[in-house]
């Protein structure tokens, strides 16, 4: 399995060629960050890509801000995807997150930490 990590500094750089650039990397797994786009300006072209599932995060503070993607080959398909860290962004009982330890932190400092679209967190199974 091929893993990149990419910070592009904009996703919407791509007009017209995402697939293309997704493809040459030959990768089962893209993780970018710094897609600096908000879920209103995300066109569909780059959204849904053939051949690829993918996962977002946005800033919900501030437009044009972070944000995170990971787009995986229809081969390399998660049986679990979340956006943040904390598991506080899920509205269902089975969240994938949590990561360290979070009694440090009140609730709105963790809301806070997640609403900075800084994370995705997908669950693959090797074999």
């Amino acid at each position: 399995m091929k893993i990149v990590s990419w910070n592009i500094n904009g996703i919407r750089t791509f007009k017209g060629g995402f697939k293309k650039a997704l493809d040459s990397l030959d990768a089962d797994i893209v993780c970018l960050q710094e897609t600096k786009v908000t879920r209103d300006l995300l066109d569909e072209r780059t959204a849904i890509v053939e051949g690829y599932s993918s996962y977002f995060s946005f800033s919900r503070g501030r437009s044009g801000y972070s944000g995170v993607a990971t787009f995986c080959k229809d081969s390399a398909t998660p049986f679990a995807a979340e956006e943040g860290l904390t598991g506080l962004l899920t509205n269902h009982g089975g969240a994938v997150g949590c990561y360290g330890e979070q009694t440090e932190f009140s609730n709105e400092e963790l809301q806070a930490l997640d609403s900075e679209g800084r994370a995705v967190v997908t669950q693959h199974r090797v074999t």
